[in-house]
């Protein structure tokens, strides 16, 4: 599935909004992943409380590089925006972010991740469980500004953990 042309790629927003998976997506790129397309502003937004989502694999051992997101090519702003008050429990896991599908090029976001506004425990990589670890971790880089932000009051107990920042897959 390919998301991108304008506004947000996928919106996860409320506090109601809670279990729901966004995998194996090509969100800010054409359908080969070798291209930015940028929604112009955030190619996944978690926002407003919103609870125990996920964003890429689950880590279960099935299918777990299929669920891969793409997430590049947001030059304005952000592949991923995790913020506000009770916006907790997300986990954003195996994904590229700011490269093409092939994880061997730049696309890039302005800022890989970020996370603010009083988002709080929130996953960034592997949940360290010792099941699937490895696969769990993104891979962030090529971005123009930072690969990770974390930034605000009550922006606390985050994890970003696995990951290959600044590398190639």
């Amino acid at each position: 599935f390919t998301l991108n042309g304008g506004g947000s790629g996928e919106n996860i927003t409320g506090a109601s909004v809670t279990g729901n998976v966004v995998a194996g997506n090509y969100i800010g790129v054409n359908a080969a992943g070798t291209a930015g397309l940028s929604n112009g502003t955030v190619g996944v937004m978690v926002l407003a409380a919103a609870q125990n989502n996920i964003i890429g694999t689950n880590g279960d051992g099935t299918s777990d590089t299929v669920e891969r997101n793409i997430i590049s090519g947001q030059t304005g702003n952000y592949g991923v925006y995790v913020a506000g008050t009770n916006t907790s429990g997300n986990r954003v896991s195996g994904n590229y972010i700011g490269l093409n599908a092939a994880g061997s090029a730049a696309i890039a976001n302005y800022t890989g991740v970020y996370i603010g506004e009083a988002a709080s425990s929130n996953f960034i990589g592997t949940n360290g469980d010792g099941t699937n670890d490895t696969i769990e971790g993104n891979v962030i880089s090529g971005n123009t500004t930072y690969g990770v932000t974390i930034y605000g009051a009550g922006t606390n107990s985050n994890k970003v953990s696995g990951n290959y920042i600044g590398l190639n897959s």
